[in-house]
């Protein structure tokens, strides 16, 4: 797949910010041509001018998103991820070994410290159940102050001062674009956490698990069979995937 990297003017409104933006999309589905399977080309696209663990985090959820995208083998009708809350999770699967010292040790050439890797990792879990618990709060009540009901949300859930007068909730672009999607990532968390533990079960480190995953290892393969059956209930995809319920 490409990935385009590229670093965004300075904002004129916002001079001492700049958002970190990605994306992931197909420039070619996958399809059977006369040589046999054509794997589908993807794009990964990013706006940065920082590095750190949530900007690492990030890019690499994007890339297993690629991979997603590129290990689907079906005809051109069901070319499509499923639900949103399974490829979410899955893309998070690597994702979140950006907080794992071995990870950092191969790949960063240093160790940080545990303590605020794991809250700089979770703390972006917890914003995304509090941005769920806010879309569905103002679906509820349509008529809700938006910047109010964030304030409220962050201090109380996230001990955040609060601040009614910035409409700080409209950094996800997802809540104009596609409302009610922000909870595909709040319950996607559970079935990441879930994902992980059933392939640490297999003895695979940090490291492995992110190799495997971006170069669609075949010890992953079953796992990524799972999500690209469209046609599986999410019943079926939770018994394939954890045996089970989610914890």
């Amino acid at each position: 797949f490409f990935l385009m990297i590229r670093r965004p003017p300075r904002s004129t409104l916002f001079p001492y910010t700049t958002l970190f933006r990605s994306y992931t999309d197909y420039i070619r589905i996958g399809r059977h041509t006369a040589r046999g399977w054509q794997p589908a080309r993807v794009r990964v696209s990013a706006n940065l001018d920082k590095g750190g663990p949530y900007v690492a985090n990030e890019l690499i959820h994007e890339d297993g998103h690629a991979v997603h995208m590129m290990a689907l083998r079906t005809r051109p009708a069901f070319f499509d991820l499923g639900d949103a809350v399974y490829y979410e999770a899955l893309a998070d699967v690597p994702a979140w070994s950006v907080a794992a010292p071995d990870f950092q040790r191969r790949y960063l050439g240093t160790v940080l410290d545990p303590g605020p890797s794991n809250e700089a990792l979770f703390a972006g879990v917890a914003l995304d159940l509090t941005w769920g618990l806010f879309e569905l709060q103002m679906l509820d009540h349509p008529d809700a102050d938006p910047n109010q009901l964030w304030s409220a949300l962050t201090e109380r859930y996230l001990h955040i001062q609060p601040h009614p007068e910035l409409s700080w909730w409209a950094l996800r672009v997802q809540l104009v674009h596609v409302p009610g999607y922000m909870i595909n990532y709040a319950l996607g968390a559970v079935i990441t956490a879930d994902l992980r533990e059933k392939i640490a079960a297999r003895q695979l480190s940090p490291v492995e698990l992110t190799k495997a995953v971006l170069a669609r290892a075949e010890k992953l393969q079953p796992v990524l069979n799972c999500f690209t059956q469209v046609f599986r209930t999410p019943r079926t995809l939770r018994r394939l995937i954890v045996g089970g319920r989610f914890s």
